[in-house]
């Protein structure tokens, strides 16, 4: 199954949506629009340099996947900077969101920018790229949001760990045809109402709500995990979007900027405190699967 441009009707009434067959990566299509309108978001067929986080590679064949950036341009006030972060969280509620609405199955965010099934099986994931250079042109705060899930593959087709729409059984046969552009509508709905609840003052940005809902939904509440070196049971998200993780010493608080929340080419760029940090980590192979 593959997707052409006209399939994207519901979608394209909500944001300006670009169609390409193949690209390098969504989020290097959607740099080379500088003069772009918010939301503007550029989905592709196949991806041939797929990022996630820390620079990993992020792989998908052809049609099976929704994969897509998102414009997003907020106001360059100090505070959207230090909490830029966030949006990627913001991005991860509304797909889970979007998720929810579009199958009327359940799922959760896993920290930092997961979407899994309650079983734990990710079927999508997020990335947050800031772009310095564009912002600095605009003067504005512009970064992309891209997302992909995983959609009509097939179990022998997954990696260990990871589902898809269609072997999540959430998929009607007559949604099958239209359901990328359903999830993808669905989502920059749900994108926008964030974003603008978020933002609605820029000089304070609104957390509570976001966090508030991340925690409603948050993946392995608990259940020991082990995040940035850090061996526990997982409480709740703070409001600063820490990962609470109970260790037997105490708790212990996990920052955004400690698993790469906002990437920008080739750096890291935290949340909070805007330190970079230089990339730890990097794996050939990883796609929306893991």
């Amino acid at each position: 199954m593959f997707l052409l441009a006209g399939d994207f009707a519901r979608a394209s009434q909500k944001a300006e949506v670009h169609y390409v067959l193949e690209t390098t990566s969504t989020q290097d299509t959607l740099r080379s629009l500088p003069g772009a309108a918010p939301l503007t978001t550029i989905v592709a067929g196949v991806q041939t340099q797929g990022r996630g986080r820390f620079g990993r590679s992020w792989h998908s064949e052809a049609g099976q996947s929704l994969l897509a950036s998102t414009l997003v341009v907020l106001p360059d006030t100090t505070v959207l900077r230090d909490t830029l972060g966030f949006l990627t969280l913001v991005a991860a509620a509304a797909m889970r969101s979007a998720l929810a609405i579009t199958t009327g199955g359940h799922f959760q965010v896993k920290f930092p920018n997961d979407i899994v099934t309650p079983n734990g099986l990710k079927i999508a994931g997020v990335l947050g790229e800031f772009f310095a250079d564009t912002s600095k042109r605009r003067g504005e705060l512009c970064l992309a949001l891209g997302v992909g899930v995983n959609v009509y593959q097939q179990r022998k087709a997954l990696f260990p760990g990871s589902t898809s729409l269609a072997s999540a059984g959430v998929l009607n046969n007559d949604e099958e045809t239209a359901v990328i552009d359903q999830l993808l509508s669905a989502y920059l709905d749900q994108l926008r109402e964030r974003i603008t609840t978020f933002a609605a003052d820029p000089d304070q940005p609104n957390t509570t709500d976001l966090i508030t809902e991340l925690n409603a939904h948050l993946a392995g509440r608990g259940y020991e995990t082990t995040v940035a070196g850090q061996t526990g049971v997982i409480q709740v998200l703070s409001p600063r979007a820490e990962l609470i993780v109970r260790t037997p010493h105490g708790d212990v608080a996990i920052a955004p900027s400690e698993v790469a929340m906002i990437a920008e080419f080739g750096q890291v760029k935290p949340d909070a405190d805007l330190q970079t940090a230089t990339v730890r980590e990097r794996k050939s192979h990883e796609n929306t699967h893991r």
